[in-house]
């Protein structure tokens, strides 16, 4: 057919996935700063209220592909609070609550980012306070400029190694919350 103008597929139209990628193959250091609240608690956590809690990550400037799918490594640190729910008690020392009442701490996250349009996936793994720890955060986002994302998301969180005073009915707790994050690409 190449006589009639018109190639074949093997011709001179090779499908180069690289050029044809629609997601995000941003080459730089992203800083992503996000704030949140748990939505969702499992039984473990059920007495307890999720309070806002504040993460920054960054992604490392390198994307990398294991097959036909690409992602960026990186890391993230964050905090995570909850206050015992005194809903209907009379609680006139907050010592006689499980824990005081509060528990909370910092967490720290190795995660795997990956882009897929406007969408990101992300896992990862670490440590809140002194429990192993697992994430998955699912995430859509809109470009402000070049360099700047506005998303909103829900992270899964869960921690083994539930804290002693924390009554409990399994082996961990986790929890689910809503966010919105910024982040600048440089």
């Amino acid at each position: 057919f190449d006589d009639g103008g018109m190639s074949g597929f093997d011709d001179d139209e090779e499908l180069n996935l690289a050029s044809n990628y629609e997601g995000d193959t941003r080459q730089g250091y992203t800083v992503m700063i996000s704030g949140g609240m748990p939505t969702f608690r499992n039984s473990t956590l059920l007495p307890w209220l999720g309070t806002a809690n504040g993460r920054i990550g960054i992604d490392l400037p390198f994307y990398l592909s294991l097959g036909p799918i690409g992602f960026r490594v990186g890391a993230e640190v964050g905090t995570y609070d909850f206050t015992f729910d005194e809903s209907g008690l009379n609680v006139t020392d907050k010592k006689l609550l499980p824990l005081g009442g509060k528990f909370g701490g910092i967490g720290f996250f190795g995660v795997i980012t990956r882009p897929s349009g406007p969408a990101n996936l992300k896992v990862g793994m670490g440590m809140l306070g002194t429990s192993p720890a697992y994430m998955a955060v699912q995430s859509i986002g809109i470009a402000l400029g070049d360099v700047m994302d506005l998303r909103l998301g829900v992270r899964a969180t869960a921690a083994y190694n539930v804290p002693d005073g924390l009554s409990t009915s399994g082996t961990h707790m986790s929890w689910v919350d809503a966010f919105m994050a910024l982040g600048v690409t440089f």
